[in-house]
C-alpha cells in the first residue's frame, strides 16, 4: 500500500511539474527563454531632476538655435528644457521604433523638419532614453551636427548620445511618468 501511494504521489507531482512548465514556454520557444526586464516606474520627481541635470550641463555650452525633440518620449523632457534653457524654438521629429508589443522594429519616420540646415548644428536634440541607440543613430543621420542628449541611456545606447543624465543596466525597463503603466 506504501508503495502504491508513493507512487501515485510521484506521478500526481511529475504532473504538476510538467503542466507547469508548459504554461511557461509558449508553444515553440523552448524553457531558455530569457527572463523578463526589471522595470523602473521613475516619478515625475525624478524626471525633472534628471532634466535639471541636463540643463545645467547645456547651461555650460553655446546657446542652441533650438530644441529637436523625438516624438514622443522626446516631447516632455523638450518642454522641461525649453523652459529652463529659455529656448522657444521647440521642433519635433516623429519617429517609430517600437512595435505594438513593445519590441524594437525597423526605424519609420512619421514626420521630420527639413528647414533646419546646416545639418543640424546649434540644434539640442532630446529623447527620453537612449536605449540601443537606434533612434538616435536614425536622427543623427538627418542632422549630424546637432548635439544630442537624453535622460537616460544604457550600455549600449549611451555612446549614441553626447550626454545622458543616468545610465541603467541594459536588462532595465524604464517606464517613464508620462507613459501608461
Amino acid at each position: 500500500m506504501k508503495i502504491a501511494l508513493t507512487f501515485i504521489l510521484a506521478l500526481f507531482i511529475s504532473s504538476i511539474a510538467v503542466v507547469n512548465s508548459a504554461s511557461l514556454t509558449p508553444a515553440g520557444e523552448s524553457s531558455s527563454a530569457q527572463p523578463s526586464p526589471t522595470k523602473h516606474y521613475m516619478s515625475w520627481d525624478e524626471a525633472k531632476n534628471l532634466a535639471q541635470v541636463v540643463a545645467d550641463h547645456c547651461g555650460t555650452l553655446p546657446k542652441f538655435k533650438g530644441i529637436l525633440a523625438i516624438s514622443r518620449g522626446g516631447l516632455a523632457p523638450a518642454g522641461v528644457l525649453g523652459q529652463k534653457l529659455n529656448i522657444k524654438n521647440v521642433r519635433v521629429i516623429c519617429l517609430e521604433s517600437y512595435s505594438e508589443k513593445k519590441e524594437s522594429g525597423n526605424m519609420r519616420e512619421i514626420y521630420a523638419p527639413n528647414d533646419i540646415t546646416d545639418g543640424g548644428e546649434g540644434w539640442l536634440v532630446v529623447d527620453d532614453i537612449a536605449d540601443k541607440g537606434t533612434t538616435l543613430q536614425y536622427t543623427r543621420r538627418l542632422y549630424p551636427k546637432a548635439y544630442y542628449i537624453t535622460l537616460v541611456s544604457k550600455p549600449i545606447g549611451k555612446p549614441y548620445a553626447d550626454f545622458s543624465a543616468k545610465e541603467f543596466p541594459q536588462d532595465t525597463w524604464i517606464v517613464f511618468p508620462w507613459e501608461d503603466k
